[in-house]
């Protein structure tokens, strides 16, 4: 029976910088918080409780894609960003170029979880027709288990990416068909 296969990824939360210390212990400096993932904000959120720091409410700004940032009302803003350390630089620039000023918090990492010997057994007799990302790190860790043949087989799998920064990421990859869910 064929079917898809959904490849994970690890979150590990990184120890903060002293100036995202800095930031937490001084929310009021910042006109709104910004978060784009579910992971940003549960990790932002432990960092805050573990200090005994409320979290503003009214001043904080909830997204799925990064671009809804840009249809906000942002323009001047100081903002705080926690977010992945491998989220792409983009929004950044974007964000600036609107004037507004943007510190960023680095706050979790990701790494491709290893594929199980019946995942790959799988991939290997061709009972994979679809491959589900979640994440860019998730599509370099699945790949990085991968060489010859076997990658170039891999790549020729359609790739189902959650959104277009990971579909972007699947392209650079060298997958043949990728699809946006």
């Amino acid at each position: 029976m064929k079917g898809e296969l959904e490849v994970r990824v690890v979150v590990k939360r990184l120890p903060l910088s002293p100036t995202s210390v800095g930031a937490l212990r001084h929310l009021e400096r910042y006109d709104v918080i910004v978060f784009t993932s579910k992971y940003a904000r549960a990790f932002f959120e432990q960092e805050l409780q573990r200090r005994g720091i409320s979290l503003p409410r009214d001043r904080v700004i909830q997204v799925g894609p990064r671009n809804d940032l840009l249809k906000k009302a942002l323009k001047g803003k100081r903002i705080l960003f926690p977010r992945s350390a491998l989220a792409p630089p983009e929004i950044i620039r974007k964000l600036r170029a609107m004037r507004s000023i943007v510190h960023v918090i680095p706050l979790y990492t990701a790494e491709g979880k290893p594929l199980s010997s019946v995942e790959k057994k799988r991939l290997q007799q061709g009972s994979i027709e679809q491959l589900y990302f979640k994440s860019p790190s998730g599509i370099s860790g699945f790949l990085s288990q991968f060489r010859g043949r076997e990658r170039t087989a891999v790549l020729s799998i359609p790739a189902r990416c959650i959104g277009e920064t990971t579909a972007s990421a699947a392209r650079k990859s060298g997958f043949k068909k990728v699809f946006i869910r």
